[in-house]
């Protein structure tokens, strides 16, 4: 696969991921873990099951994205919110929470290009909510009898 052009944004850390076929899972909803992943070649898709047992994608990412962020919100270890699958032939850099502080302190614009993802997913989060708000103002359930 070729990774030229990854390091974008993402000085200091190493460059050679994990590669996945089509459909692989990266990482299962529930699963505990602290690191960020990066795409480095591909998408990911990332879904979370509704407890009526429906499956919603939550985010599409690609090259030079990182998912998996919420994982450096916390000093301990979570649980994953979401499933991660590879979609196509993809590879992955994961890194964990030591490392990516680390090249953080080494050059803060690696910050920023996590700073970037989240507020991208966080807008197009936000627009999915108001757009399901908005659906559910307009046809209200019925009252149970």
């Amino acid at each position: 696969m070729d990774h030229s052009g990854f390091q974008k944004g993402y000085s200091g850390i190493d460059v050679l991921g994990t590669n996945y076929t089509d459909g692989e899972v990266i990482f299962r909803e529930g699963d505990m873990d602290n690191a960020i992943y990066i795409v480095q070649v591909g998408r990911v898709r990332l879904v979370t099951t509704l407890p009526s047992g429906k499956e919603v994608e939550i985010a599409s990412v690609g090259p030079g994205e990182a998912f998996g962020i919420a994982a450096l919100a916390d000093d301990r270890i979570m649980p994953r919110y979401a499933t991660a699958t590879a979609d196509g032939e993809t590879s992955i850099l994961m890194v964990d929470r030591a490392r990516l502080i680390k090249a953080i302190y080494d050059d803060a614009s690696t910050i920023f290009s996590i700073f970037k993802a989240m507020s991208r997913r966080a807008r197009t989060l936000t627009g999915r909510l108001v757009t399901c708000e908005s659906i559910r103002s307009e046809n209200p359930p019925e009252p149970p009898e």
